[in-house]
């Protein structure tokens, strides 16, 4: 896990794939199945970091920054957004970087992160152990639009209806939240699809115009076979979602996604 927020902080590692959004501050890496946003402050030091799985309705922020002190996991933890005062609530995680700094890690942040971040100056992280750190963000409207068109660009590729991306459009929006779609049962039926000692995968599903999920796949070639047809068969034909609309509301086709990740425990 460590690994993963230290590449998603990899700020200008590879210029080919980096976008620069406004004047060399913002930077948007689109990678398949990944969208990531950061911005690096040379004068506070800090680095924030936006990542989402297109379709996923779901964003993780990091936050580097010399202000973090203290080690936490799974701590409440608050995004304050300045001037407006807006407030998105959480868990995080703060991990220790390579380069000797600690970053806050929030997963699961609601889709509401992009338009608050789109009118903010600052971004502030704030834990109840009292550690907070504070990013500049003043210009990030043009960052958030490349970070949805990432996102929308994405999943048209996998089938979804371009008008829900259009002014007034709305994208699917799951019935129940995602890790209430499988019962424990399920997911050890699942696991036992596996011959690896983990699964971690992404799923796609095209969601019809009256919110049935019609089609499930995989979005990797390395998921096994077995877990992917035991996936896909527990959620297709079921009503998920409420369908995505045009900007008319008419009901369109559209494209979501979800994660399977099962970790084994050694037995003591």
């Amino acid at each position: 896990m460590i690994a993963s927020l230290v590449g998603a902080m990899a700020f200008a590692a590879d210029a080919q794939a980096m976008q620069t959004a406004q004047a060399a501050r913002w930077a948007l890496r689109a990678d398949p199945v990944l969208c990531v946003l950061e911005r690096h402050d040379a004068g506070s030091r800090a680095t924030l970091s936006i990542r989402t799985i297109p379709g996923s309705d779901a964003y993780l922020v990091a936050i580097a920054a010399p202000g973090i002190k203290r080690q936490a996991s799974y701590v409440p933890a608050s995004l304050i957004f300045a001037p407006s005062q807006k407030v998105l609530n959480g868990r995080a995680d703060v991990l220790k970087l390579e380069t000797g700094m600690r970053a806050v890690r929030m997963d699961g942040v609601a889709p509401d992160l992009l338009g608050d971040l789109s009118g903010a100056d600052t971004v502030t992280v704030a834990m109840r152990s009292g550690d907070s750190a504070t990013v500049p963000v003043a210009g990030s409207a043009k960052a958030v639009e490349a970070l949805r068109r990432c996102n929308a660009d994405q999943l048209i590729e996998w089938g979804a209806d371009a008008r829900q991306f259009a002014p007034g459009g709305t994208t699917p929006v799951a019935l129940r939240h995602r890790d209430a779609w499988f019962s424990k049962s399920e997911l050890l039926k699942v696991k036992g699809q596996s011959r690896q000692l983990d699964v971690d995968a992404v799923f796609r599903v095209a969601v019809s115009p009256d919110g049935m999920v019609a089609e499930c796949h995989s979005s990797s070639d390395k998921t096994e076979k077995g877990v992917e047809k035991t996936v896909c068969g527990m959620v297709l034909g079921k009503p998920l979602f409420a369908p995505a609309k045009d900007a008319g509301g008419r009901a369109v086709r559209g494209v979501a996604t979800f994660r399977i990740l099962l970790a084994s425990r050694p037995t003591l």
